[in-house]
């Protein structure tokens, strides 16, 4: 229940590997990510499907990607190797019940530093909403 609370708020939407330094051009990226959760029946092993199309001039960087849901995101260059990011994911279950209470969401801010060529330091924060309609479903009421 923990892993699937941690996977609908975004953080596997999230947690997408990414330099400090925003893109010049344009950049296609497509994959699957690797997903374990444990459950009363035992533990599941899945596969969610990851695909990111983003767009920029070098110093602003927009992106637009799907895994557990829908994000949008926008990455700002501050100085060389450090960047500020933020963004907000609508989780694809919203499709699956009445949401009367609201939207569930994650709003996610990240700071990036790129501390060597391979190696990109996060400090990320993330607030989620999950709603009384998908709370009460992940606590099994």
């Amino acid at each position: 229940m923990l892993f699937l609370a941690a996977m609908l708020a975004g953080c596997l939407p999230v947690a997408s590997l990414q330099t400090a330094e925003p893109v010049s051009g344009s950049q296609v990226s497509l994959g699957l990510t690797a997903v374990a959760g444990a459950s009363a029946n035992g533990l599941s092993v899945g596969a969610l499907p990851y695909l990111a199309c983003a767009w920029g001039n070098g110093n602003t960087e927009f992106s637009l990607s799907t895994r557990a849901g829908l994000r949008g995101a926008v990455k700002q260059k501050l100085a060389p190797n450090f960047s500020v990011a933020g963004g907000l994911t609508i989780p694809w279950l919203i499709f699956s019940g009445n949401w009367g209470d609201g939207l569930p969401f994650t709003a996610d801010a990240a700071m990036l530093y790129d501390a060597t060529p391979k190696l990109t330091l996060a400090l990320r924060g993330m607030y989620a909403y999950l709603g009384a309609e998908l709370g009460n479903a992940l606590a099994g009421g």
